[in-house]
């Protein structure tokens, strides 16, 4: 089975500025071009989130705080008809150095272990050079939705939100009935 993985901040959600991060619930402000297209995903096929968030590590918010935050996404998402299996995140420092942190392919190995999923048919949305790293890790898809320069080539770069329908539509990704859209 293939699926869908989405990185949250810069897919989902806007980015803070580089070096911050999405602490409170008021700080989420949604990317809403972008979830419009994924509402036309097929219900089919499972969506993950996969997310770093080194706040926690770092003790700028508590990790209950961070599974507030993802539930607030969740209903939004879920608002729009669009259902996450699960969102998985990785919530140590940088230097650290676990398996789980983004490029380290770990959290969608563990998507694939978890859930059956084919990752040669699966594809993960980012928004930066450590996204595309992951998937290709992962042996996975890669679209890459970013506006900065990169030094590693995504199976797709989608400039804007049509770009990135048309890839999905490709991809075979979209719902039948929204292949005119």
């Amino acid at each position: 089975m293939k699926a869908i993985i989405l990185d949250r901040d810069g897919v989902i959600n806007k980015c803070m500025p580089p070096h911050e991060y999405i602490t409170k619930l008021i700080e989420v402000d949604y990317l809403e071009e972008n979830i419009e297209i994924f509402s036309k995903l097929k219900k089919n096929i499972p969506i993950f989130i996969i997310t770093n968030q080194q706040g926690v590590g770092k003790g700028l918010m508590l990790k209950k705080e961070l599974n507030t935050i993802n539930q607030k996404i969740l209903n939004h998402l879920e608002s729009r008809n669009i259902y996450i299996k699960k969102i998985y995140s990785c919530t140590h420092l940088a230097s650290d150095n676990c398996s789980c942190r983004k490029p380290k392919p770990e959290m969608i190995l563990k998507i694939a272990r978890d859930y059956l999923i084919d990752l040669k048919e699966s594809i993960f949305i980012g928004d930066s050079e450590t996204d595309i790293q992951c998937a290709r890790n992962a042996k996975c898809k890669s679209i890459y939705i970013g506006k900065s320069k990169i030094n590693i080539l995504p199976t797709y770069h989608a400039k804007n939100p049509m770009q990135l329908l048309r890839v999905l539509k490709i991809e075979k990704f979209i719902e039948t009935s929204h292949q005119n859209t």
